[in-house]
């Protein structure tokens, strides 16, 4: 909605990105909160890259269900430190394994 997009803008315009690139982080951020808060706190901490968490988010989009993704959470959380060596391709096939 107009909030939405008014705080995207507002964001975009602090740290020098479009508003749609900012629209995507805090549908990132929201995610983390939300759905995968232990891997979110593992990249807070600088402990897995960003193309590892995006990867994981993309891959468990479809998960509905609270318990599976707390079960997911702390999958990723116990093994998601020694991916970001990982290829894309092997990457994905970790991740999809749970």
């Amino acid at each position: 909605g107009a909030d939405w997009d008014a705080t995207a803008a507002e964001i975009g315009a602090a740290l020098s990105i479009s508003p749609g690139r900012a629209s995507v982080q805090m549908d990132l951020a929201l995610t983390l909160r939300d759905r995968l808060p232990r891997l979110g706190a593992l990249l807070a901490d600088g402990q897995v890259t960003m193309d590892v968490v995006t990867t994981i988010v993309s891959r468990t989009a479809l998960v509905v269900d609270p318990a599976t993704l707390a079960r997911l959470d702390g999958h990723f959380v116990d093994a998601a430190t020694s991916w970001g060596v990982l290829s894309q391709k092997k990457l994905e096939a970790a991740i999809d394994v749970w």
